[in-house]
Parts: structure tokens; C-alpha cells; sequence
């Protein structure tokens, strides 16, 4: 019996297991020279491990080539693109590729990749690439992942500086970005992030700052935007191009998100073109009488805009234990909308251009939030705390929003506060 199961298995098919092809800038130790050399002797499913070093070239990997990419660290293992082309090129269709642990730079592009790609980018750092952004990726059925990456001073010339993932009709794309800092990117649209009208941005525990657009979104441009536990600060649209332009922190098209997180110190400017069209909403702009804008225990605060709607510009607004106030504008300056629908108790200091519905218990105070300035007040990402004596401690006392920590990780208990901020 032993026998014949013995002779059995030997019948089996082998499984091949994944290898690990290394790559180091001599070349010596058996490892390859180049990435690209790299890349070209693995199979799927193989980790291509690079060493520490600086890798001055262009790397493509192929369709259906399912690989690792592993890096020392995104200060340690470097690929350079010497200031042309695109720095690493993923072809579509690709069901698994990662990148780990690589800082790449320095191209016309960082990093692209195709459609029906699936991509995963960790503990990486892109930075200082020029004409396409940092990450493009195509508009059909991509699926990527950011995850602890610091995306840096890039610039596109249409859409997406530091993340842009590809327009297609019914693309159905969708970019998660989780625990990375997106700062000082450029664009036409989507300063730091754009993605697909009919994809879907995730944002979480996440910083988006300092970013800037020529049209709109100088923070984030996209469809449908989900904002949790992140700050969106100081990033601004210029108001060129002509159109509907606006949203310095962000523009959406269909749908905004934002639970748990601070909008701050963005900006909207009119720019040269007629100001009834342009310099929207210098925290959050949604277009069209069908776009929707949910904010729970959000904090908008000191954003500006030069024409309507310093903190939100949306037609409909729902806000559920937030702060919207210290916002600047023309007209309505802390909100423009035609209907905002408040549930529970939230703080809107000047309401006067929004129309508000309440019902039932809904409260909506018109005071001083009293907040602190945007700085460190715990946590991975920048608050407003409530300075003692605020109108906003201590107001909520549904036991469905008191659950969740706030913005920095801080439990809430009934009653809780309104905005991200808990205080102590």
C-alpha cells in the first residue's frame, strides 16, 4: 500500500515554487546589474529583491507578469529616470503586481501602468517627475492601492500631479490611498489626486497639502470621493482655463464623503475667466444639481474663495455632527447650497446662504467655534482642536455618532463633540 501511494505521488505534477531574482548595482553575487535585466529573468509570481542603490534607467514589466518589486527602502533603493520617460511601466492586463520599498524619481513620468492592472504601491516615496505625474494609471478596470508612500512635488500637464488615474466611460476604476502624504503637486486638474468620473477615490488616515490646480480640485478632482481620518490643507485652484471651475480642497462631480477629517486653508480663485462660473467653493465643490455632499464629523474651516462658497459650494448638503465656519467668501462664506439637510446637531457659523431644513431635533448653532490652529494635536494627521469654553463640546448625544474615535484615534463617549477634533 505504501508503495503504490509512493508511486502515486511521483505521478503528481510539480508545483513550481516563486523565486527571488536579485538585482544590485555591481552585478556581482549572481545578482543582475539592472532592474530591467531583473525583471526579464523572473516569471510570475517571482520577487525581483533590489538592493540599496541608485538605478539610472527605464523599466518596463510585460502583460500577465505577476512580480514583486522589493526595495531596501524608499530612501535606499532609488531608480532614477534622468529627467525623460516614464520611470517604471506596467503593462495591462496584470492581476497582481507590487512595488515595495523603491523611491523613484525623476522622470517625465513615475510610475504608469495599464488597464485591468491591479496594482499595489507600498513604503515607497515619488518624487520630482514633470510632465505626466507621479502615478498614471489607465481608466479601464484598474484597481490601485497607495499605502505609507509620500508622493512629492510632481507635476502633470493635464490631470493628476501627484495621482491620476485614466477617464474611460463606465471605467469603473478605483484608487485606495491609506496612511500616505500626498504634497506640493501640480496640475491642470486634480492637483494632488484625480481619478475617473466613474471611479471611486477612498482616502483614509491620509494628508493631502499644499497641492494646486489650474482649474479644479487643486486637492482632489474626481466622480465619487470617500474622505475619512485625513486632512485636506492649504491646496489651491488658480481659476484658468475658462468653465466651472473650483473646489481648492476638493472637486467632485456625482459624490463627496468626508467623515472624521478636517478641510482646511484651501483655496478657489476666480482667475480670468467670468467670475459667475469660476472660484468655487474654496473647501469643497460638487457640480450639478445631482452632485451630494455628506459631512459627519467633519471640520471645515479657513478655506477661502473669491466668488461663492468659502467652505462648500453644492447644491445638496447633508451634515451630521460637523463644523463648518471661519471659511471666507463674497457669498456665502462659510456655504453656498440649496439644500442642506441637517441631521442632529451641527455647527454652521454663517448659514445665511445656505438653506437649511431641519426637522424633528435637528439643531443648527450660528456661533464661534472657537478652534485652535491647524497643527499637531495628536494622531498621524493635522486638527483643529476645540479651545475650552467651545459652543461644539459636548452637544452630541446621539449614541450612533459619539462611537467612533475621532480624527486622531481619540474615543468619543455620549455626549461627544461636533467636528473631528474630541476634546479632552
Amino acid at each position: 500500500m505504501i508503495r503504490l501511494l509512493v508511486v502515486f505521488l511521483s505521478c503528481l505534477p510539480t508545483v513550481a515554487s516563486a523565486a527571488t531574482v536579485c538585482v544590485n548595482t555591481t552585478g556581482t553575487d549572481g545578482c543582475f546589474p539592472t532592474i530591467q535585466q531583473g525583471v526579464d529573468a523572473a516569471v510570475s509570481g517571482d520577487t525581483v529583491d533590489v538592493a540599496a542603490g541608485t538605478y539610472v534607467e527605464h523599466v518596463i514589466v510585460p502583460k500577465n507578469k505577476r512580480l514583486r518589486l522589493q526595495g531596501a527602502g524608499p530612501t535606499a533603493t532609488l531608480i532614477d529616470g534622468n529627467g525623460v520617460r516614464t520611470v517604471l511601466k506596467i503593462k495591462g492586463p496584470n492581476p497582481n503586481i507590487t512595488v515595495a520599498g523603491i523611491g523613484i524619481q525623476n522622470g517625465a513620468r513615475g510610475v504608469a501602468f495599464g488597464d485591468m492592472v491591479k496594482i499595489k504601491l507600498l513604503d515607497c516615496a515619488i518624487t520630482g517627475n514633470v510632465n505626466g505625474g507621479g502615478i498614471r494609471g489607465g481608466g479601464k478596470g484598474s484597481d490601485a492601492t497607495v499605502t505609507r508612500c509620500t508622493i512629492t512635488d510632481n507635476a502633470s500637464d493635464d490631470f493628476g500631479g501627484g495621482i491620476g488615474i485614466e477617464d474611460e466611460l463606465r471605467s469603473q476604476s478605483q484608487l485606495k490611498v491609506l496612511s500616505s502624504i500626498i504634497r506640493g503637486n501640480t496640475a491642470f486638474a486634480g492637483g494632488g489626486i484625480a481619478v475617473a468620473l466613474s471611479g471611486k477615490l477612498r482616502l483614509i488616515d491620509s494628508v493631502v497639502d499644499d497641492n494646486s490646480a489650474v482649474s479644479d480640485g487643486g486637492g482632489i478632482s474626481g466622480g465619487y470621493v470617500i474622505v475619512s481620518d485625513s486632512t485636506i490643507s492649504r491646496n489651491k485652484t488658480l481659476g484658468g482655463g475658462g468653465g466651472v471651475t473650483g473646489g481648492g480642497g476638493v472637486a467632485a462631480r456625482f459624490y463627496t464623503a468626508i467623515r472624521n477629517s478636517t478641510i482646511s486653508g484651501n483655496s478657489a480663485t476666480s482667475g480670468v475667466s467670468p467670475p459667475s462660473s469660476t472660484g468655487l467653493g474654496g473647501g469643497v465643490f460638487v457640480q450639478g444639481f445631482d452632485g451630494r455632499v455628506l459631512l459627519e464629523h467633519a471640520t471645515v474651516a479657513n478655506n477661502t474663495s473669491d466668488n461663492e462658497g468659502g467652505g462648500i459650494f453644492a447644491h445638496r448638503l447633508t451634515v451630521k455632527a460637523s463644523i463648518i465656519a471661519d471659511n471666507s467668501a463674497p457669498s456665502g462664506s462659510d456655504c453656498k447650497s440649496g439644500q442642506v439637510r441637517s441631521l442632529g446637531v451641527n455647527l454652521i457659523e454663517d448659514s445665511t446662504s445656505c438653506e437649511v431644513r431641519t426637522s424633528g431635533k435637528s439643531v443648527v448653532i450660528n456661533a464661534d467655534p472657537m478652534l485652535g490652529p491647524l497643527q499637531n494635536n495628536g494622531g498621524a494627521t493635522e486638527t483643529h482642536a476645540l479651545l475650552a469654553g467651545s459652543p461644539a463640546i459636548g452637544v452630541v448625544t446621539t449614541t450612533a455618532l459619539c462611537k467612533a474615535p475621532d480624527q486622531r484615534g481619540q474615543t468619543r463617549a455620549v455626549p461627544c463633540d461636533l467636528g473631528s477634533y474630541e476634546a479632552p
